[in-house]
């Protein structure tokens, strides 16, 4: 979309459509800290719970904050950003799966232990593509969305 006008119209008018984006975003943040927080104050109640819960609503936090145009002007570097919320993006799926993984039954909990280990490797693979400029983290959503999209069925 093409705006035209002063950088602080523009800027203001956007920072108002997608504050909502920002809130939600750090809301998600905070509730990952919480979880971490629980896992550490809680060791002898299962931490693994909450170490993975609160990975995978911390990516879903920081993807949602770094890709606000308010997380422009406080996150402020562009390449970290990037990476960063793309990143995030690219690994929520290991902090869901590996949570599954805790809650389901036993039956279940090898092809969840498989599906993050996949996502892992895939968010790996993803930054080696993008740093060697081989094929854009932009690019690789296309082909998690299909992975995420084979796994669901």
């Amino acid at each position: 979309m093409v705006s035209i006008g002063s950088y602080e119209d523009i800027f203001n008018v956007k920072s108002l459509h997608m504050a909502d984006h920002f809130a939600l975003g750090m809301i998600f943040c905070f509730i990952g800290l919480f979880a971490f927080f629980l896992a550490v104050k809680r060791r002898d109640q299962h931490p693994v719970l909450y170490v993975t819960f609160g990975s995978f609503v911390t990516c879903v936090g920081l993807f949602f904050t770094c890709t606000s145009p308010v997380g422009q002007f406080i996150i402020g570097n562009l390449p970290f950003r990037y990476y960063a919320g793309f990143l995030a993006f690219q690994l929520f799926p290991v902090g869901l799966y590996a949570f599954y993984q805790q809650i389901t039954a036993d039956r279940y909990r090898r092809l969840f232990s498989i599906f993050w280990k996949f996502h892992a490797g895939f968010a790996l693979l993803s930054l080696a593509f993008d740093l060697l400029r081989i094929l854009d983290f932009f690019y690789m959503q296309y082909i998690l969305f299909l992975f995420l999209a084979v796994e669901i069925v």
